[in-house]
């Protein structure tokens, strides 16, 4: 996943309407990386917006704008910063499909945000379990995830209705719930209905898709050893680099 595009505008955002905090907490749900290669001015104006001690210096922006991790940028910056994934380049190695939070970091982070993530994950219910549970009371919980669109991306699209009745169902406060264009800085959010591209997306034709499965794992055609192969389960769709890591959730570094 990554950073990109006008990524200070986005953090000035988040800045701006407190959530997040200069020398706060914040949790990447998947690590994170910047890729500003080709725009070096706007990793430079992200940095700006904070006031690390000592400053950075060219070389270290650059650095960070080559593919540089999130959580390393934030806690240059002075901020407790962490990323939780498969990804063995994460400070939190945990598999989003079978585990939970930590105590320790239960309830202890200003912001999570999940940029692309969740919806690579099957088990939906232990990943919004997961982001809820690191999050403080008072802390802000940030989606930025596939609506229409994205054919063959991850395993879901989402539904506006799917975090209405998230948010009804834990008694979250919804300060917006917007597609791209709007403001994170607004203190009086557009309706979603109201948006040009959310009528836009009403024109898409409603689609079915049918898919037919033959279930073979109790047929004689295996041996006992393979019987297991009735057993349902949960797919992966993760990167070929941490297939071999699944179930290997670790320790923060």
């Amino acid at each position: 996943m990554g950073l990109g595009g006008k990524v200070s505008e986005y953090i000035t955002g988040l800045l701006n309407t407190g959530k997040m905090k200069q020398k706060g907490s914040v949790i990447f749900i998947g690590v994170q990386q910047f890729y500003l290669k080709e725009d070096q001015p706007e990793m430079v104006k992200t940095a700006k917006l904070f006031d690390p001690d000592p400053p950075f210096d060219d070389m270290e922006l650059s650095t960070f704008a080559n593919a540089g991790f999130a959580h390393d940028f934030f806690r240059r910056v002075g901020m407790n910063a962490e990323s939780t994934d498969l990804d063995p380049n994460a400070t939190l190695r945990m598999d989003f499909n079978s585990d939970e939070v930590p105590t320790r970091f239960r309830n202890k982070f200003d912001l999570a945000l999940n940029l692309g993530t969740s919806e690579h994950v099957p088990n939906q219910i232990n990943v919004m379990k997961i982001i809820h549970d690191f999050v403080k009371p008072g802390g802000w919980m940030i989606h930025s995830v596939p609506f229409t669109g994205h054919m063959q991306h991850g395993i879901f699209n989402y539904q506006p209705k799917s975090f209405e009745l998230l948010a009804e169902a834990n008694g979250y406060f919804m300060q917006m719930q917007c597609l791209p264009g709007a403001s994170l800085q607004a203190t009086d959010p557009p309706q979603l209905e109201n948006s040009e591209l959310y009528q836009q997306a009403h024109q898409i034709p409603n689609l079915m898709l049918d898919v037919a499965f033959k279930k073979i794992g109790d047929l004689e055609l295996f041996d006992k050893e393979d019987s297991d192969k009735s057993t349902f389960r949960l797919p992966y769709d993760v990167l070929d680099s941490v297939t071999e890591t699944i179930g290997q959730s670790g320790e923060p570094n």
